[in-house]
């Protein structure tokens, strides 16, 4: 008997202009399991230039967050037509 389990990554790198430089602050990566509970590691780059670049790098956050959720609520609405 074969089972699968459906599991769904994001990767989510947030870049800052550094010296007219795009230039990599800060990577995240979600891992959302067949519950629709997600994994979060995150590794910061460069806190100084994320800190230059808060509000900017807030909004990224956010727009990552949406993301996110749409791909739960995915998850979750696939798995209750699965057990109807």
């Amino acid at each position: 008997m074969l089972k699968t389990t459906k599991t769904r990554s994001i990767v989510g790198n947030f870049y800052a202009d550094k010296d007219g430089v795009k230039t990599l602050v800060k990577s995240t990566i979600i891992n959302i399991d067949s519950k629709a509970v997600s994994s979060i590691v995150e590794q910061m780059i460069d806190s100084e230039l994320y800190s230059e670049n808060r509000a900017e790098m807030r909004t990224d956050e956010n727009k990552l967050s949406e993301i996110r959720y749409a791909i739960e609520d995915e998850i979750l609405a696939e798995s209750a037509k699965e057990s109807e």
